[in-house]
């Protein structure tokens, strides 16, 4: 899966890499969770596949997208999703909305 520059920088708030633990590269990743309906709440995770200390953040990003348990593609529109912004394991918020009649 290649991401596009703009789907790459609009995810990338999910994602924090750290570089200065002993030439370590520590990766954590943020799910949606919701305190109330418009209350998002950022849960931080971090990443347990380790990545070579010269590993570019374009791979990590890659990486880490294509992680079903932090990100899901939506069936209806094809849009990757924060795992948060998914009404199911198929379809996101936006498209339980629009055609299936839900209301959050």
């Amino acid at each position: 899966m290649k991401l596009d520059e703009e789907i790459l920088s609009e995810l990338a708030q999910f994602v924090e890499i750290d570089r200065s633990r002993d030439g370590r590269v520590v990766v954590s990743v943020a799910t949606v969770h919701w305190d109330g309906p418009g209350t998002p709440i950022l849960r931080w995770t971090e990443y347990d596949t380790e990545f070579a200390p010269g590993a570019g953040d374009d791979h990590i990003h890659q990486t880490v997208l294509q992680d079903r348990r932090f990100f899901r593609r939506c069936s209806r529109c094809g849009e990757l999703n924060n795992v948060g912004h998914m009404h199911s394991a198929r379809i996101c918020q936006g498209c339980a909305e629009r055609h299936l009649g839900v209301v959050y």
